[in-house]
């Protein structure tokens, strides 16, 4: 029995079990929408990178022309350097013929990426090692010829860790400030429950006397109406015992 009420004791209350439910069914909410929203806002970055990687492979290929009888890319170094110019990512381009010939480029992306003229749109793949994002234009004309643009992905990668700064930290933040104001609340509407506990406790075992107070929670009146209700019978019992100890 001692065993059993030391276990009873060193059990978690009921505010601190209270408190990990509802934050635990917060946690569950919170990880379920911000993976949604972070994973939607990665997707829509992705798409606005992808969109300015193929307008520069469409400006490639609106300057690839036949001529004298084979294809040709119609752009002096200087205008393919403006074409590509970018501050912060490394662009590389390459223009195959139907036979896979290369008519231009400036990088070998397809001998470091066997299986890119095979595909169509995005993919990714690596140039000298270092990780790209790579399209595939196809052309198909008199002439057809396939456009291949790769660049780097260091702006991706600085928009992910943005991202996650940005709406994660933040989001934690807030839940453990809102776990500190539910600890406070919880604590506040469980009072009762502590006020009526220490009232007890301070009774004489020979005090019967109904537990009075101001009014509180429906939920905590009804225990209390309870525990009148037990002291009400004790009472009249022990008033019981006592008329019938005077008759004998």
């Amino acid at each position: 029995m001692r065993e059993m009420a030391g276990s009873a004791r060193t059990g978690r209350t009921l505010r601190s079990r209270l408190l990990w439910r509802v934050l635990l069914a917060l946690a569950i909410t919170w990880s379920i929408g911000s993976g949604a929203a972070f994973s939607l806002s990665w997707v829509l970055a992705g798409r606005a990178f992808d969109r300015a990687l193929l307008d520069d492979a469409h400006a490639i290929a609106g300057n690839v022309a036949a001529r004298e009888g084979s294809l040709a890319l119609n752009l002096t170094p200087r205008e393919i350097g403006s074409v590509l110019f970018d501050t912060e990512e490394n662009e590389y381009f390459a223009v195959h013929d139907a036979e896979g010939r290369t008519i231009a480029s400036n990088a070998d992306i397809v001998g470091t990426n066997a299986l890119v003229l095979d595909r169509t749109g995005f993919s990714d793949g690596h140039v000298d090692d270092v990780p790209v994002r790579i399209v595939v234009l196809r052309s198909a004309g008199a002439e057809p010829f396939t456009v291949v643009m790769a660049q780097t992905t260091r702006n991706r990668s600085r928009l992910l860790s943005g991202l996650l700064e940005r709406s994660l930290l933040p989001q934690l933040a807030l839940l453990l400030v809102l776990g500190v104001y539910l600890w406070r609340v919880i604590k506040r509407e469980l009072q009762p429950l502590g006020d009526l506990q220490r009232e007890l406790d301070r009774r004489h075992s020979s005090d019967l006397d109904p537990i009075g107070g101001a009014p509180i929670s429906s939920d905590v009146e009804k225990l209390r109406d309870a525990v009148n209700s037990l002291l009400a019978r004790v009472g009249r019992g022990v008033q019981a015992q006592r008329e019938f100890s005077g008759n004998v």
